[in-house]
Formats: structure tokens, sequence, C-alpha cells
């Protein structure tokens, strides 16, 4: 009988196959429409990946890959609740799998905040490049949708640093 679970493999990705996880998400999505014109349940699995495996990921990354910067978006619990009402209402499978209302809480895996940002609050170098109006009106939506979701910006170091030296660049919402 041969073996359900076969020998897992590491996979080495180079450049052009890291940035295809932009296409995976979006397989991902149509697999999970009504009537989608793609289906792809593997796309599926690799996109909605469960809290602990999100975890156990960034832990692996930030010991790997040292020194290197990781941006990712996290959404907090209420924006996670928001979409899992929306997905149910339109009868959507794909739900996320897990949130995090704080970006610095995910310096526990070795991944020390270096810059965050939100919809209405973006980096100051960038704020500084809007047009007048926009950098003045933008602010004005944070009560709305301000903590809808965190751009963060990390550096990889080891889970012993604690990430201490990096919260004091921390220029997202408090």
């Amino acid at each position: 009988m041969p073996d359900e679970h076969p020998a897992k493999h590491q996979v080495r990705l180079g450049a052009v196959q890291e940035t295809l996880f932009i296409t995976l998400a979006a397989r991902a999505r149509e697999t999970q429409r009504k009537h989608p014109v793609l289906r792809d349940p593997r796309a599926v699995e690799l996109v909605y990946v469960p809290e602990d495996q999100v975890m156990a990921a960034l832990a692996r990354i930030a010991a790997r890959f040292p020194g290197a910067l990781v941006a990712l978006d996290t959404y907090p619990k209420r924006t996670f609740d928001q979409q899992r009402k929306l997905v149910a209402r339109k009868g959507i499978e794909a739900r996320w799998a897990w949130a995090c209302d704080d970006p610095r809480s995910l310096e526990r895996f070795g991944l020390e905040v270096r810059q965050s940002a939100t919809i209405t609050r973006p980096p100051r170098a960038m704020r500084a490049q809007l047009p007048f109006g926009y950098r003045y009106l933008v602010p004005l939506a944070d009560p709305f949708l301000g903590k809808a979701m965190n751009l963060t910006l990390f550096r990889a170091s080891s889970p012993a640093a604690g990430g201490h030296a990096a919260t004091t660049l921390y220029d997202g919402p408090t």
C-alpha cells in the first residue's frame, strides 16, 4: 500500500518563484468563488493557513534569514470578524485563518518591527509625497479605516533578541 504521506522535501525557490505568491493567492480566491473559472484546491490550502502554522513559518524565516527585511500586512480581530461575516453572507468558503491586533506581538518569533503603517497613516516619507489634499484629508478617515489593517516592515533576527531595539523605530498607531 503506498504511503499516504510521502516524505517532505525542502523546496528551494528562486527570486521569480518567490514573487508568485500573489498569483497563488489569486488562484485561491478564484477557487472559492461561486462559479470559478479556475479550480485550485491546493492554492486554497497554501494561502489560508492556520495561525499555528503561520507563526511556525515566521519563526523559521527569521531563523533562516537573519537580517532579512520582511513586509507583512496584518489584520486585527475586528477586521477579521468583519471579513468572516462578509464571506458567510456571500457564500465564500475561504476565510482568514488568523488575526493580529498588534504587529509587535510577532517579535517573539524573531521579527523586529522596523516600521508600521496603516491605510490612513502611511510612513512619513510617503505622506510628504502625497498631494496636499490627501495629506490632510486621509487622516480624517482614521476613525473609520485606521485600524483596519497594518503594513509592517520587520527585520529578521534571532527570537532571543526580543526585538527591543527595533520598537524605537515603530511609526505605527499606538
